[in-house]
C-alpha cells in the first residue's frame, strides 16, 4: 500500500508530520520507505531511459560504421580506377566530366544499397516497435532523412578520391 501526499512546501519537511500522523490512525502500521514523487518517477523511469540511451549510442555508432564503411568502399572502388581516369584524362577529357562519370557510376552502386537497406529496415520496423519512441514503424520521414544522409555521405565519398585521382598526372601514371 502507498500513500501520496501532495504538499507545497519541501516534502521531507513533513515528514515527522506524516509520521505522526500516521501513528496516530493505527500506530501498527510502519512506514517502510519514504520517497518524493520525482524519486519514485525517476525509479520507475531510469529502466526505459537506459534502454534508449543505449538504443541511440548503439545507432549513433551505427551510422559511424556506416559512413565509414561506404567511404572506405568508394575510395578502394575510385583507387582500382586511377588508371582508367588518368587514361581518359591523358586522352583529352575534361576532368569535371570524369568526376562526375565516376561519382554518378558511385551513387548509382550507394542508390542500389539504400533502396536494400529501406527495404530491410521496413520489413524489421515492425519487429523493433516496441523500442521505437516517438516514431513510428513506417514513418516516412526517418525513412528519407536517413536515405538522404546516406547518400550524401556516399556523394562526399565518391567525389573526394575522384577529385584527388583526377589530379594525378596521367603520364605518371602510365608509365608505372
Amino acid at each position: 500500500m502507498a500513500f501520496v501526499v501532495r504538499t507545497f512546501v519541501p516534502p521531507l519537511s513533513l515528514v515527522p508530520l506524516i509520521r505522526a500522523e500516521l501513528a496516530a490512525i493505527d500506530p501498527a502500521v510502519p512506514i517502510a520507505r519514504l520517497a518524493t514523487m520525482d524519486d519514485h518517477l525517476q525509479r520507475a523511469l531510469s529502466r526505459p531511459r537506459f534502454m534508449s540511451l543505449l538504443t541511440s549510442t548503439f545507432g549513433a555508432l551505427a551510422v559511424a560504421l556506416a559512413v565509414v564503411g561506404i567511404y572506405g568502399v568508394m575510395a578502394c572502388a575510385v583507387a582500382e580506377r586511377t588508371r582508367e581516369i588518368a587514361i581518359r584524362i591523358a586522352l583529352g577529357a575534361r576532368v569535371p566530366d570524369v568526376v562526375r562519370m565516376v561519382v554518378m557510376k558511385a551513387l548509382r552502386l550507394a542508390a542500389a544499397g539504400v533502396m536494400a537497406g529501406l527495404l530491410l529496415a521496413w520489413a524489421s520496423s515492425r519487429v523493433l516497435a516496441g523500442l521505437l519512441f516517438g516514431v513510428t514503424p513506417g514513418d516516412v520521414v526517418t525513412y528519407v532523412v536517413s536515405a538522404a544522409g546516406l547518400l550524401a555521405v556516399a556523394l562526399l565519398a565518391a567525389a573526394v578520391p575522384a577529385r584527388r585521382a583526377a589530379r594525378i598526372d596521367g603520364s605518371r601514371v602510365l608509365r608505372s
